[in-house]
């Protein structure tokens, strides 16, 4: 699990507050892994999907766009 960084305020992305065990509460747009374990060390984690033979498995990105 990584924190890509995209979980910081911004105008364009709907906000959500997040409340920790500790009392704290946590503004972000990007819950990530904190969704599935509860955990607010988990806001802004996700899965960074594996590039092992990368080149031998199209369609490519993330939805499939491009065919070569």
């Amino acid at each position: 699990m990584m924190n890509t960084g995209t979980d910081t305020p911004s105008p364009d992305l709907p906000t959500y507050v997040l409340l920790c065990n500790d009392g704290t509460q946590v503004t972000t747009t990007d819950p990530g892994r904190a969704m599935v374990t509860g955990k607010c060390a988990d806001i802004g984690k996700v899965k960074i999907p594996g590039l092992r033979d990368l080149a031998a498995r199209p369609p490519y990105f993330h939805n499939g766009s491009s065919a070569t």
